[in-house]
């Protein structure tokens, strides 16, 4: 799920055309990269430039940078960790689902 200040939009996985993971100097990059289909969705959403979104995967909860006109489809999820990283890595990639992903990627310092 996607959240604006006001709205709240539904994807599926076949909506996400990438996730990726990286750490430089002990931080944590996750980026998610949405289909090129999912703009129409997105306008329900009314997003402006310097706005966050929520967003929510199955219990896991990020919030994305703010984001800049003109809204290409590429989310920045900040303040999180590589085993949340790498565990939306394996949702989207099949190899886990929300009931399977360890209890750890849950905690609150993971």
């Amino acid at each position: 799920m996607l959240h604006s200040a006001t709205r709240s939009v539904a994807l599926s996985l076949f909506d996400i055309a990438d996730i990726a993971g990286s750490e430089s100097g002990g931080v944590p990059d996750v980026f998610g990269t949405l289909m090129p289909g999912v703009q129409a969705q997105l306008g329900a959403l009314a997003l402006t430039e310097g706005a966050r979104l929520d967003v929510t995967i199955c219990a896991l909860h990020f919030q994305t940078a703010p984001l800049r006109a003109p809204f290409t489809g590429h989310l920045y999820l900040v303040q999180t960790t590589m085993i949340r990283g790498e565990a939306l890595q394996a949702l989207w990639q099949g190899r886990a689902q929300c009931d399977t992903l360890a209890p750890e990627v849950f905690a609150d310092d993971n």
